[in-house]
């Protein structure tokens, strides 16, 4: 199990790096979709080690903030960890 939530970490910390190089190469705004980080980003949006499947996309919001403010987003896995 602790195998699986490093593992899950990981697995957000990079999608969280692959967000702001999405923004850096967007005018700072961060994708609508995680799959729009694939595959220039992410080979492929990861799974969750203990679901086996992706349970980030679902978790995955952005908003968009007003003008002169600064955008931002959210995501967790909604399995296990």
């Amino acid at each position: 199990s602790q195998g699986e939530l490093t593992a899950c970490k990981s697995n957000l910390k990079n999608i969280g790096t692959a967000c702001e190089m999405y923004a850096s190469d967007n005018s700072g705004r961060y994708p609508e979709s995680l799959s729009l980080l694939t595959p220039d980003y992410l080979l492929t949006v990861p799974e969750c080690p203990a679901a086996g499947v992706d349970t980030y996309s679902e978790s995955y919001s952005m908003k968009r903030a007003g003008e002169g403010a600064l955008d931002f987003y959210e995501v967790y896995c909604k399995g296990s960890h």
